[in-house]
């Protein structure tokens, strides 16, 4: 095996850091814009008010005296059209955010609001659409029906739907008059419909929609355009407290999975690593075409990555891997791991920029967002995919609205939800093993015992070791493998890093204690001098 202290001596042997701090990211970006929205201070308290074109809140000024506009950088819209507003028309008790569920009928969040009703005492809202491509709305109508208010204690939608606002009605406007939505209609039928806006979701679309084919892609979580963490490196890890679903496994430790479009890709720490054909072959015999596969993964390298650049640190790193017999002293880059060997990895960070921005699988949607015969839904869950016989025929999910719809596709269903959600859902869907089905009140529509197990999860042995001073984001460079152990060593620190780990993980108490009580008390915590003591690993 590898040895522990070996391991301790090539980190204790690259942090003898050069002098020289080329090819750091630069942060806050250059682009910057100061978002007119006047907020109480500090600006940090009150981010989701901010940066309503987009971008990460990076900076405040007083405006009105004593309250703080928001600086935001400018978003990285990956070819995506400009983000869609409009006042909702639904006049509540104010802030407007006390009362989501009685705006931006259209579907959207809320940005900001102004004031409305006869006093000018009540709060309409300005509601940004979802920045994916537009599903079907619900039907909005006045339902002409003038009653004492609020509206929802007393009857109104007599032509169907739900209650989701009012307005002034009658001689001096003090009665109430409702607004109804009728659920929005399900989405037309596709060739393909494919369920997960990941890495292997997003490229099999494009790839689809390329050949001409119609695809409809359901991803579960928001666009990572709401999600401006999803766009840089310097975002990094702290994009997995807000974009990611914290899963806590048996044994008490934690987990995430992406809950938003571009999954790993537009949370991770943005290396690509291809495997050597040999694991395939092991772990999976004949069932994967090796040459039709390394050619797919050629070109998704070719899309979303680029190798990643030297620094002081870098070079120091791969001399350390030398000097402990895991590598050459001048690595060179490969997307394929080397066997028993070191070398340069690529990335979706590109850090040839000022600042390295994140170039995340969901680019491949918004690049092809004015194709006809591509559509990409966001915050619509699969629930179930249907089958006519062993074929499956569409899917039962969940929109944007909280509706259930059904959607058809003519050729077939294209599950990429990930390692944790995919078992789970050809399982609820009749896939699996039958006792376990039966379990569930779940039709069998094909046995299979291995759904849901022969799970591997990628363990990862963490050494840390303080420098002298707190430095830049180091991401990745020189990487190394080692058969005869079974490891694969790669190193990242300095920004960020550590505080951003910790929230998530809780991995510095026992496994038993990591609550989410425990997580609450430590992220006000990890913002301050703690995190700075921290982050000089």
């Amino acid at each position: 095996m590898l040895q522990a202290e070996k391991l301790a001596f090539i980190l204790l042997i690259a942090a003898r850091i050069a002098r020289s701090a080329e090819n750091t990211s630069q942060w806050p970006p250059e682009k910057l814009y100061w978002d007119n929205q006047c907020k109480p201070c500090p600006a940090k308290l009150y981010e989701k008010d901010h940066c309503a074109n987009g971008g990460v809140l990076v900076g405040e000024r007083a405006c009105k005296g004593v309250f703080c506009e928001g600086q935001c950088t400018v978003a990285v819209r990956s070819g995506a059209p400009a983000p869609d507003f409009y006042w909702d028309g639904q006049c509540t008790a104010c802030p407007a955010k006390f009362y989501k569920d009685s705006h931006c009928s259209e579907g959207g969040e809320i940005v900001d609001e102004k004031a409305c009703g006869p006093l000018g005492v009540h709060c309409e809202a300005k509601c940004r659409k979802p920045q994916s491509l537009p599903a079907p709305t619900p039907q909005l109508y006045w339902d002409g029906q003038c009653t004492a208010c609020p509206a929802k204690l007393y009857s109104h939608c007599s032509q169907g739907g739900t209650l989701v606002g009012e307005k002034g009605c009658g001689l001096l406007k003090i009665m109430c008059e409702g607004q109804c939505a009728k659920p929005a209609a399900a989405p037309e039928a596709a060739d393909w419909i494919i369920i997960g806006g990941g890495a292997s979701g997003c490229a099999a679309a494009a790839a689809l929609a390329d050949a001409g084919e119609d695809v409809l892609v359901l991803e579960r979580g928001q666009s990572d355009l709401e999600l401006a963490e999803t766009e840089y490196a310097d975002t990094w890890p702290a994009v997995v407290n807000s974009a990611a679903q914290l899963i806590r496994w048996t044994d008490q430790t934690w987990g995430c999975v992406a809950n938003v479009l571009g999954g790993g890709t537009a949370i991770n720490g943005g290396l690509y690593i291809e495997e050597e054909p040999d694991y395939f072959q092991d772990n999976f015999g004949e069932a994967v075409n090796l040459s039709e596969f390394y050619e797919s993964s050629a070109w998704v390298a070719k899309q979303l990555t680029v190798p990643l650049r030297p620094s002081s640190f870098g070079r120091r790193y791969a001399d350390a891997l030398h000097e402990a017999g895991e590598g050459v002293a001048d690595p060179k880059p490969s997307a394929r791991m080397v066997k028993d060997g070191s070398w340069v990895a690529y990335a979706t960070f590109n850090t040839s920029k000022k600042t390295w921005i994140r170039r995340g699988a969901a680019a491949l949607l918004h690049e092809r967002s004015d194709m006809k015969n591509l559509r990409f839904f966001t915050s619509f869950q699969v629930k179930k995919i249907n089958f006519e016989g062993k074929r499956a025929s569409g899917v039962l999910a969940r929109n944007n609205f909280n509706d259930l719809v059904t959607i058809k596709a003519r050729k077939g269903v294209i599950l990429a939800s990930g390692a944790i959600f995919s078992p789970q859902l050809l399982q609820v869907s009749g896939i699996g093993e039958s006792r376990l089905l039966r379990n569930l009140g779940v039709q069998t529509v094909v046995e299979n015992e291995n759904v849901g197990h022969n799970f591997i999860d990628r363990n990862i042995l963490n050494f840390g070791v303080w420098a002298s001073k707190h430095r830049p984001l180091y991401v990745g460079y020189a990487m190394s493998s080692n058969t005869t152990s079974q490891i694969t060593i790669e190193s990242e620190g300095w920004g960020k890093v550590a505080s951003g780990f910790a929230i998530p993980s809780l991995g510095m108490v026992p496994p038993e204690q990591r609550t989410e009580a425990l997580r609450a008390l430590m992220k006000p915590l990890l913002t301050g001098p703690i995190a700075d003591i921290m982050n000089n690993m």
